[in-house]
């Protein structure tokens, strides 16, 4: 039911597996039952509600007070993987990493793909692409490791695979469209010291109010200028502004 999206029909066959589970004290089906039921309301885009059905949990594994059961894992998976888009880095990163140690010992072998990806999606997010390679080539190795059907392994290591390779393009594409530092034509470029004035002109400030900003003698500043106006062929602040756009260098 749950494959083909029937929110409404799968949500009280949960609800009715948690009552069940918690009568009983199987308390991995009541997990496993919690964790679906939020990824639910996560998908229709009802986060609040996702993240209140996991914090029961939670409250429900601790009124056992006894250590934490695997199957808890695949609620910190779920919240870790929730509180990746508000940027809650640190709390994030250590629900995934405590989700993926408990989950690995309850074998579900879908939640930890996706507490995988949920961790790669969080490191790249923050700039930090070799991090996000090192938690799927790990995944990879507990992959290789464990003893699997082997269409079911390819099947997991190529999910990882994908993932590596889109986060490498989306990294290359961030790094091409980020703004290059615009070259000077100029046979002889302006100094530091010269653009920074050049852009204080730009924005109509006075030779003395220049002096003003840059704590320097109006002399100075006229120094400057003239520089700047022979390097750009000006003959004027007009002139010099019209010619360092042409330069690019406003």
């Amino acid at each position: 039911m749950a494959q083909k999206n029937d929110w409404k029909a799968a949500e009280p066959i949960l609800l009715e597996a948690i009552r069940c589970g918690r009568a009983s004290g199987n308390l991995y089906n009541v997990m496993v039952a919690y964790h679906i039921l939020s990824r639910f309301h996560s998908f229709q885009g009802n986060l609040v509600r996702a993240k209140a059905i996991l914090h029961e949990a939670l409250e429900v594994a601790a009124q056992h007070g006894q250590q934490p059961i695997p199957a808890l894992g695949v609620i910190y998976i779920a919240l870790g993987a929730l509180l990746v888009e508000p940027e809650q880095f640190e709390q994030a990163e250590s629900y995934l990493q405590r989700g993926e140690e408990l989950t690995k010992a309850c074998f579900q072998l879908e939640v930890l793909l996706y507490g995988w990806q949920a961790q790669a999606k969080l490191y790249a997010a923050h700039g930090n692409l070799e991090q996000a390679f090192a938690v799927l080539a790990r995944g990879e190795v507990w992959l290789k490791q464990v003893t699997l059907p082997e269409d079911l392994r390819q099947e997991l290591l190529r999910v990882l695979q994908q993932q590596h390779e889109s986060l490498q393009v989306e990294g290359e594409n961030e790094r091409l469209s980020e703004p290059q530092p615009l070259k000077q034509s100029l046979i002889e470029p302006l100094s530091d010291r010269e653009l920074e004035i050049l852009r204080l002109v730009h924005q109509g400030l006075s030779n003395s109010e220049i002096a003003e900003t840059l704590i320097v003698t109006v002399g100075t500043v006229k120094k400057h200028l003239n520089n700047i106006f022979g390097k750009l062929g000006a003959g004027s602040r007009t002139q010099a502004l019209v010619r360092a756009r042409e330069a690019r260098l406003l």
